[in-house]
This record gives C-alpha cells, sequence and structure tokens, in this order.
C-alpha cells in the first residue's frame, strides 16, 4: 500500500511568502490547506496548481483573532504533517499614535494565533514522531527600529517561541524551522518599515 501523501497547512498563504512556500509544496508531493483573510491569491494559485500538480488544495478563510476559526485550525492541524505559521498582522503605527483596539489585534495574531497553531502542530507531530513545524519571523524581531509600534516586539517573541520548541523537540524527530525573512516586496512591507528598507 503506498502512503499516503503528506499534507500541510499554509498560514497567511495570500501573501508572497505564503504563495510561494504553497508553490513549492504543491511540486514536492504535498496536499495543501491555504489559509487566509481572503480567498482571491491563494484560490488562483490553488486553480494553477491543481492543473500542473497533482495536489489536493482546500482554501480557507478565517479570522484567528477570532477564537472560534482559531480552534477550528487548530483542530485542523490532528491530520497534519507540515504547518507554515507565516502569521503576520503588520502595524504602520508607533505606539504613542496607535489605537488600542489595533495593538490588540496585532497582538492576538502575531503571538497569541502564532503560539497556538505552533504548539497544536508540535503536539501533533511529536506523538507521531515524524513531521516539521515553521515559524517564519522577520529581520524587525533582530532590529525592531526598523519597524513601528509592537510589530518588532512580536516578531521577536516567534524567535524566542521557536528557539524553545526547537531545544523541547529535539528528541521527538521533529524538524522545528525558523525563517527570518529580511526586507521583502510585499503588501506588508510598505506598511511597517521605514522608507528605503524594502528591496526587490
Amino acid at each position: 500500500m503506498s502512503r499516503p501523501r503528506p499534507k500541510a497547512l499554509n498560514t497567511d498563504a495570500s501573501c508572497a511568502i505564503g504563495l510561494v512556500y504553497a508553490d513549492r509544496l504543491a511540486r514536492r508531493g504535498y496536499d495543501l490547506v491555504l489559509l487566509a483573510h481572503r480567498a482571491e491569491r491563494p484560490g488562483a494559485l490553488a486553480r494553477v496548481l491543481r492543473s500542473e500538480t497533482d495536489a489536493v488544495i482546500e482554501v480557507r478563510v478565517a479570522d484567528l483573532t477570532r477564537e472560534g476559526d482559531l480552534k477550528d485550525v487548530e483542530a485542523e492541524l490532528a491530520e497534519l504533517d507540515l504547518l507554515i505559521n507565516n502569521l503576520e498582522l503588520p502595524t504602520d503605527r508607533s505606539l504613542a499614535h496607535g489605537r488600542m483596539s489595533s495593538l490588540d489585534r496585532l497582538l492576538d495574531t502575531n503571538i497569541t494565533a502564532c503560539t497556538r497553531l505552533a504548539t497544536a502542530a508540535a503536539r501533533r507531530v511529536a506523538q507521531r514522531r515524524e513531521g516539521a513545524v515553521v515559524n517564519v519571523a522577520s529581520a524587525a524581531g533582530l532590529a525592531p527600529e526598523i519597524s513601528a509600534g509592537a510589530n518588532g516586539a512580536t516578531r521577536a517573541f516567534v524567535i524566542a517561541l521557536t528557539r524553545t520548541m526547537q531545544v523541547e523537540l529535539i528528541h521527538d524527530n521533529v524538524y522545528v524551522q525558523l525563517v527570518i525573512a529580511a526586507a521583502t516586496r510585499t503588501d506588508i512591507c510598505h506598511g511597517i518599515f521605514r522608507p528605503n528598507l524594502c528591496l526587490a
């Protein structure tokens, strides 16, 4: 009997990094769940990948600041082999001039949702002693002065979380990867980085 195809959940699949991960994974034999706030971009990519690969691809729209949506995604991780934890909600406001509601949403996405999905995935793959978790952080976590508000602090949190996971899961045959993305010309780059820091 052939082994079932591995399955990956790719969060924030509408951004440039998420779209690239989706493309590469589908072409390497993964079935995919693409999670996004809006379905247009991942939906368009899914149509291309379905025609060019054998991947089974589901596009899901969810708001992970909502407890119900977050719980649904956590439950789905029980069936997956790989999490691409690419959550990031940017801010373009300083701490002194931003709204508290925007700060709450930033923390709910970049820290709470990120941590809960990473934890759910870690429990799944550690139990099976097979699988991987990829947490995508940002250079703003190493140099918070290049971004606005609490964004850099939340990115530093993801870096620390991933390093902790690497230590705790080292004996469970689980691969935990930390990706620190530098300044890249994406939709969110122009919202969070200082001028002239976004690269082609």
